[in-house]
């Protein structure tokens, strides 16, 4: 398991903050109660949820005390394994007392599991291990540390086997020696309370059972009873669901024929309509009569024609009128000519009339010609709009043959999309006929059938009374039985329970001889494991750590073992944490895994100065090749610079904030 990054929302101190986790040695350095260890809280709350943390021993509310009312509070944690990307999200919503959990695992970006009980399981199975195993496997105080140093050899032993839970073995032994106690006094209790009692009980029960076949005797010829009617009655009901299928068929040829009745019925009115529109465009074609295309471009003409002859009476009229008022005119002249100043004669008088006469004249007879000539005109314009109304009327008979042209081509089309007339009067006939038998029939099939059964619940009422009897006659079979059972279990169980403090007593050596075996492996392994990491810490300075039967620890130089005692301090915390990242990796084996690909160490540093601080960091460096990540809590500040990643904590009031270094 890789840890990737982990957010802290309303957790504990913490408003809201993302801590990015780094392969190789990861430093996460701050001032006692700043909140260094809620990191690591925070990964063990994400994992297994409401548990003692890692660093805690309570389980006090994770909530930030001034958190606002409606904000989300929780964990997220991304983390790697076997190949996967997993994002693991254990958030609370709601306010004033109504929350929700909101617990998911993400699996390459997809929701894999959800709930806070599928995801435990989940992580379980993932990690093979639970919150305890997790705990001792990954958390490494220095305390531990420390106490495995400076123990006495069998104190340290039963550190150790504490650790690697090998007490519960011990539990064990006490609860089977205990059950062994509980068995002896059933046995006392059991040959108390057996006494002979099975000859009466095994008479009543024989009593019974004859009981019982005559109930089942009656109980069979009821059932008789009730098959041969629910026979009757599905006969019945056959019957009428065939009367109710040929209902329906002759419904669906009713539907039909009403609807080809319909149709015949539109059919028949469109032919109707065709005919008459026929009719009309006949009669329309026959009051289409001959017309002269050219009477409206004569009329124009003629029309223009007059214009000019009435101009032209016009004028006629004006040289009539001016001939008339100069004859008027000379009458009433002086002697004297007005433009020669000669005395007019008579003569010169009557020569003028005379003139004015033929002038009047010639405007008669133009005017006369004229007046012909307009009257012949007028004849001949009446003759002509009457051609130009023939032609309007026949424009209106063709526009109404050509609009009940497209009527009748429309009807025809409407018609022949009817398709065949398929109506029958006879057929329809036939289907009302066999509708009202159908019915009939039904209805008399119906009363059969509520008689049927209404026999049958007779029959069900009396079945009910037989099986009451029958049962209360089983019921107390079955209680005869039951004694007669507990008699003969109890005969039995007192064989079994003296079987079984035979076998606890086997078992009991059994766990004894098994704890000292275990106790006989666990040395070896350990020293094997604290053997290879010190030849990792130490670069293959030291190859071998021995821990003798009675725990006392020596380590090889040059072949040769020494006490730890001979070895500097440095050397010395080497192989105490070996020997506490040793039990880790014991636990984890005991749990079927490899581990967990990452370590916690609490205060590694413990009081040592600048220069056994810097052999610790190169001990630490040397774990590399087992450990991809190896994260280290430390108050000392000076160290910062040590370390290749670094995530400092700080405060400001109520808060603790994360910076990377």
């Amino acid at each position: 398991m890789k840890l990737k990054k982990l957010r802290l929302r309303n957790f504990r101190r913490y408003a809201d903050e993302v801590i990015e986790f780094e392969d190789g040695v990861i430093g996460i350095v701050g001032l006692n109660g700043t909140g260094k260890s809620t990191i690591i809280e925070g990964i063990g709350y994400a994992i297994y949820g409401s548990q003692p943390s890692l660093t805690r021993t309570g389980k006090d509310d994770v909530k930030r005390s001034n958190a606002p009312d409606g904000e989300s509070w929780g964990v997220e944690l991304w983390f790697e394994i076997q190949g996967y990307e997993f994002h693991l999200i254990r958030m609370t919503k709601g306010a004033f007392n109504k929350f929700k959990p909101d617990v998911r695992l993400l699996r390459n970006g997809t929701d894999f599991v959800k709930g806070d009980k599928d995801v435990r399981l989940e992580m379980f199975n993932l990690l093979q291990m639970d919150y305890r195993a997790f705990s001792s496997s990954v958390f490494c105080q220095q305390s531990e540390v420390d106490m495995l140093s400076s123990l006495q050899p069998a104190e340290r032993k039963r550190m150790v086997l504490g650790m690697l839970k090998i007490g519960h073995v011990d539990e064990a032994i006490k609860v089977l020696r205990q059950d062994i106690r509980d068995y002896k006094q059933q046995v006392k209790a059991l040959e108390s309370v057996i006494g002979d009692t099975g000859g009466a009980i095994e008479k009543e029960l024989e009593e019974t059972e004859d009981k019982i076949k005559e109930g089942e005797k009656e109980l069979n010829s009821v059932n008789s009873r009730k098959d041969e009617a629910e026979k009757k009655a599905k006969d019945v009901d056959s019957v009428q669901v065939e009367l109710l299928n040929s209902r329906r068929e002759l419904d669906k040829e009713r539907r039909v024929m009403e609807e080809a009745h319909a149709k015949h019925e539109r059919g028949r009115g469109i032919r109707e309509l065709i005919s008459g529109i026929e009719d009309d465009i006949e009669k329309e074609e026959e009051l289409i009569i001959e017309e002269d295309n050219d009477a409206p471009k004569k009329l124009k003409e003629l029309n223009k024609e007059k214009e000019e002859l009435s101009s032209s009476l016009v004028r006629a009229q004006y040289a009539h009128d001016t001939a008339m008022e100069r004859m008027s005119g000379i009458e009433e002249l002086d002697a004297v000519c007005p433009t020669c100043e000669q005395k007019i004669s008579e003569a010169h008088k009557e020569v003028v009339k005379e003139s004015c006469r033929q002038e009047r004249n010639k405007a008669n007879e133009e005017i006369s010609e004229i007046t012909a000539g307009l009257t012949d005109i007028d004849a001949e314009i009446e003759k002509l709009k009457k051609k130009v109304d023939i032609i309007s009327e026949n424009e209106k008979y063709r526009m109404s043959v050509e609009r009940n042209r497209k009527t009748l081509e429309q009807k025809k089309k409407e018609l022949e999309a009817l398709g065949a007339d398929d109506f029958s009067p006879e057929a329809k006939s036939r289907i009302e006929t066999e509708l009202i038998r159908v019915d009939t029939q039904l209805s008399s099939n119906d009363k059969e059938l509520h008689r049927v059964r209404k026999d049958i619940s007779s029959i069900n009422d009396e079945l009910v009374s037989v099986q009451s009897n029958l049962s209360s006659l089983k019921s107390k079979q079955e209680m005869l039985g039951e004694r007669l059972e507990k008699f003969n279990a109890d005969k039995d169980k007192l064989n079994d329970v003296g079987e079984k403090v035979k076998l606890h007593n086997m078992t009991d050596k059994a766990l004894a001889d098994f704890r000292m075996h275990l106790i006989g492996k666990v040395r070896p392994m350990l020293a094997m494991f604290t053997s290879q990491l010190v030849r990792e810490m130490t670069n293959g300075r030291y190859q071998k750590v021995d821990i003798d039967e009675n725990y006392d620890i020596r380590m090889y130089d040059h072949g040769v073992p020494y006490p730890l005692k001979r070895f500097s301090g440095g050397e010395q915390a080497v192989v105490n944490l070996a020997l506490r990242l040793a039990l880790s990796r014991m636990i984890a084996v005991q749990r079927n895994t490899d581990g967990l690909g990452f370590i916690i160490l609490d205060e590694v540093f413990g009081s040592a100065d600048s220069q056994r601080r810097e052999m610790i960091m190169e001990t630490l460096s040397g774990l590399k090749s087992l450990y991809s990540q190896i994260i280290c809590i430390t108050h000392i500040d000076s160290v910062v610079e040590m370390f290749p990643n670094a995530v400092v904590v700080e405060t400001d009031g109520p808060l603790s904030h994360v910076r990377t270094c």
